[in-house]
């Protein structure tokens, strides 16, 4: 079967220059919203080519958030108005994007540049890792919040990602990895995901397999650190 040629169109949105930009569709778990042919395409900065019925792709915000495999339509408005303080680009497709593996229950995906040499301010915590705090001090404040799942931390020195295919992929191996072992490190992505209730269960199901007890013991849970 032939790889499908997918289109994109990226728009640049200035800081301050609100957009109300109608999506509709979406499907269970799937990232499948698009432009509602109705919009205004008078908000939007000349030259910009039609945009009815494209797919959500990405919405890069700033230097430092990606957003992408949004499920709602209205979240995705919702982004670009919470966003319009900061400049914005929007990916759009003529094809749907391609869905991640281990993407069970997915509904939103953030991927965070995260500065070298300042704490992440996170309290990370479980196996599977989620957001337990974020400190008022940490680059994250106000763009990552409590009960968000560790999809991944990408970092720039060649190494594996550290994923759910990692050995010891808890909280504190993350928490270890983000504020000791590669603070110092500019280029670190960690990725973000929101969950409904089923991805949530599926993800905490994973701490009842023998080799999670297994890895859970090793890693002592317990011991997680908060870093303020």
């Amino acid at each position: 079967m032939s790889a499908v040629s997918v289109s994109l169109v990226n728009v640049a949105l200035p800081a301050g220059q609100p957009v109300t930009l109608p999506f509709y569709g979406g499907s269970g778990n799937l990232s499948q919203a698009q432009v509602n042919p109705s919009y205004d395409a008078s908000q939007l900065p000349p030259n910009t080519p039609p945009l009815a019925d494209f797919y959500f792709h990405q919405l890069q915000v700033g230097d430092d958030l990606i957003i992408s495999h949004v499920v709602s339509p209205q979240r995705i408005s919702e982004f670009l108005q919470a966003f319009v303080h900061m400049p914005r680009r929007l990916i759009l497709g003529s094809a749907p994007p391609a869905a991640l593996p281990d993407s069970t229950g997915l509904q939103c995906l953030y991927q965070h540049l995260l500065p070298a040499n300042q704490p992440c301010g996170l309290t990370i915590t479980g196996f599977p890792p989620r957001l337990e705090q974020v400190s008022p001090t940490s680059p994250l404040f106000q763009k990552a919040y409590p009960g968000q799942f560790i999809h991944a931390l990408v970092l720039p020195d060649g190494r594996p990602p550290l994923n759910a295919q990692s050995p010891g992929f808890t909280g504190q191996k993350c928490q270890a990895t983000l504020d000791q072992e590669t603070l110092h490190l500019d280029g670190r992505w960690l990725w973000l995901k929101d969950l409904n209730q089923v991805g949530v269960n599926a993800a905490v199901k994973t701490r009842h397999t023998p080799k999670a007890r297994k890895e859970e013991a090793a890693f002592d849970m317990d011991g997680c650190c908060t870093v303020l």
